[in-house]
């Protein structure tokens, strides 16, 4: 049947990857052209999708994001993106202008689309992959450069401690054996570094798994976690995973977390409030003061997320003793890692310590052997080691300290960092920053994956490294 204004209705196809739903619908040829689907179509399709979801202004309808496709009339195929509206496909005017031009008696316009895979849960099609740093091998291939230098990752150019060196060499004949699933020495050497219970410590591999047993372990559909904006893209991905909400409340102007606004937002569906503490990717800190005002105001069913990945870097004498609030019961939970003043990034080792109800439930999820042999021996020796972190600390301060001066110089504004990376405005596209600073065998990290377009994040290197950084930088801007 030729679609018209006066025979508005048409044999109608969708096909979802490789599924197929036939039925008549009805054309709107209003401003926008869509097609209405009827209830039998609709109730197979709207299921698949109902959670990729924006609301209205007036919050009076739902709309889909967007699927992009094609449409095919009469042997002729139409590029296409779809909205859904109600119960409607808004496929645009010009596409349904064509197919009323081009439908004939008997022809069927078919609907064919990448939308989310339906044998997929929806909310991984809402995932952001987490996007690494480039590494210094693929960057030589690419470029064809033979010297260059990373100050994307945050990584400790140091590298570890030689006992930590010499531990892993004593293993690595035994890697034939299955680690000890608790990790029992590492967590009683952390046990009595930190002065807490060994049922107090659970291990993960990086902090980034503790994260997601936090959320696999409390978070339910519809639930909300907390976390400032911008921050660690983990928080989010876990809550997504587990299809709970994510609220992100915005930084302060000078990039700091703004505890009071968070709070606000706190209901009782929250149940995770994430504070990156230093925050990654600005190096801001909370105070102490901040922190346990925040914790006498709460809801009972709170868990704060104490992320303290670069604790050993901070200098700050207001930073919270987070430990204390473990000790005395608190619903709290401090992350650690050995990836950053230990510089053991590549064996993926951190930590959680919280009081022994929390931990015991994280257990029940944790992966049987999720810390490697290796990694464990490295860390617990590493732990032996008391010129490790105060190299670290050292390396790390006068670098901070080089780069400020020379940001001042250059006119740059940057938040003042208690990790070992900083967080710079180059007034500037960071996508461009990036790109020439890699030809110029420099990797930084850009800031636009942090909702910070003109922001690149450096971590700090040798004064070598810090000085080829800052003659390069000065270069691209000039250029720029």
């Amino acid at each position: 049947m030729v679609v018209s204004d006066r025979y508005p209705y048409l044999d109608f196809e969708c096909r979802v990857f490789g599924e197929r739903f036939i039925d008549s619908a009805y054309v709107d040829t209003g401003f926008s052209g869509g097609i209405v689907v009827p209830q039998s179509l609709w109730a197979h399709l709207w299921p698949l999708y109902e959670a990729e979801v924006v609301h209205l202004g007036d919050g009076s309808s739902k709309l889909v994001a967007h699927w992009d496709g094609e449409v095919r009339v009469g042997g002729k195929t139409f590029p296409v993106t779809v909205l859904c509206l109600g119960d409607e496909f808004i496929v645009g005017r010009e596409v349904i202008d064509r197919a009323r031009l081009n439908l004939s008696l008997g022809q069927r316009i078919v609907l064919d689309f990448d939308g989310p895979n339906p044998l997929v849960r929806p909310c991984i099609s809402r995932l952001t992959p987490y996007q690494p740093g480039k590494p210094i091998e693929e960057v030589k291939r690419e470029l064809g450069l033979t010297d260059v230098i990373k100050m994307a990752s945050n990584e400790n150019v140091l590298g570890p401690s030689p006992k930590a060196i010499e531990a892993m060499r004593n293993l690595a004949p035994e890697v034939f054996y299955y680690p000890e699933g608790s990790g029992p020495d590492l967590r009683s050497a952390l046990a009595k570094k930190w002065d807490v219970s060994p049922d107090q410590i659970i291990l993960g591999n990086g902090s980034d798994e503790i994260i997601s047993y936090l959320g696999l372990t409390y978070l339910n559909p519809g639930d909300e976690i907390l976390q400032a904006e911008p921050t660690f893209s983990e928080y989010r991905a876990i809550a997504t995973l587990c299809d709970a909400e994510t609220i992100s409340v915005p930084s302060t102007d000078d990039l700091r977390h703004n505890l009071t606004a968070m709070r606000a937002r706190a209901t009782n569906r929250t149940k995770l409030f994430f504070i990156g503490n230093p925050n990654n990717p600005t190096g801001t800190i909370v105070t102490r003061d901040e922190v346990e005002a925040l914790l006498a105001d709460l809801p009972d069913q709170v868990i704060v997320v104490l992320d303290e990945a670069y604790y050993e870097y901070v200098e700050s004498a207001a930073y919270p003793d987070s430990l204390d609030y473990v000790r005395q019961g608190k619903r709290v939970i401090v992350l650690r890692t050995f990836s950053k003043a230990y510089a053991l990034a590549g064996l993926r080792v951190g930590y959680g310590i919280a009081p022994p109800e929390i931990i015991g439930c994280l257990n029940q999820v944790r992966q049987p052997f999720n810390v490697n042999s290796i990694a464990q021996a490295a860390a617990t020796a590493s732990l032996t080691d008391e010129t490790q972190v105060a190299r670290s600390r050292k390396m790390n301060s006068e670098g901070k300290q080089y780069l400020y001066g020379e940001f001042d110089r250059l006119s740059l504004k940057y938040a003042p960092s208690e990790a070992n990376f900083i967080f710079v405005d180059t007034g500037k596209d960071s996508k461009q920053v990036f790109q020439a600073l890699l030809k110029r065998g420099v990797i930084v990290r850009t800031g636009d994956v942090f909702g910070c377009p003109t922001f690149i994040r450096v971590t700090m290197g040798t004064r070598d490294m810090n000085e080829r950084f800052v003659r390069q930088l000065e270069t691209v801007l000039a250029e720029l």
